[in-house]
């Protein structure tokens, strides 16, 4: 808009520039952000590696989200949950103390999409890929953490909680 930083922070009254002059401007929202949906964030942390065991249950507070942000992405609010990463294996698409937003309805496996899963009663996040034979590929970001193979003998061990959309760190 041909303003600096500083002059929008203060009126800049020598230069005639005030910050209600740029506010009339229709296509510029200024001020607050709606975020009437309150969200919970999970104390439990997903590992990012070769899991762990954090507990689901215990809240560590709640995140404030606009109605445009559910239905940009077509999920429900109830559908919605917090948790914390953990550990390095999805960096950099997934960061230590992130925080990832998990679709907890969307449990139905889609080729290359991340989720939350349980494997074995593990925590963590992972690119699930399907092969042939029913074969499912849990693979990590991170070239250190080697893919691991889950075949349909061994699918019960795998629980998945929801798909991930969404991740702030």
């Amino acid at each position: 808009f041909g303003y600096t930083v500083a002059q929008l922070r203060y009126d800049d009254i020598e230069n005639g520039v005030k910050v209600s002059d740029v506010v009339g401007v229709d296509n510029v929202v200024v001020g607050k952000i709606e975020t009437d949906i309150q969200i919970p964030i999970y104390a439990a942390y997903f590992c990012c590696g070769d899991g762990n065991d954090a507990d689901f249950e215990e809240l560590k507070g709640y995140r404030g989200f606009s109605s445009d942000f559910f239905k940009t992405r077509n999920i429900k609010p109830d559908n919605f949950v917090l948790v914390c990463a953990a550990n390095d294996s999805m960096s950099p698409h997934i960061e230590h103390k992130d925080e990832v937003g998990i679709d907890i309805s969307d449990k139905e496996i889609k080729d290359g999409e991340v989720y939350a899963i349980l494997l074995d009663g593990a925590k963590m996040f992972k690119q699930i890929f399907v092969e042939a034979g029913g074969n499912l590929r849990l693979h990590s970001f991170n070239p250190n953490y080697p893919d691991k193979l889950i075949t349909p003998q061994n699918h019960n061990s795998l629980i998945v909680v929801g798909r991930k959309v969404y991740r702030a760190g």
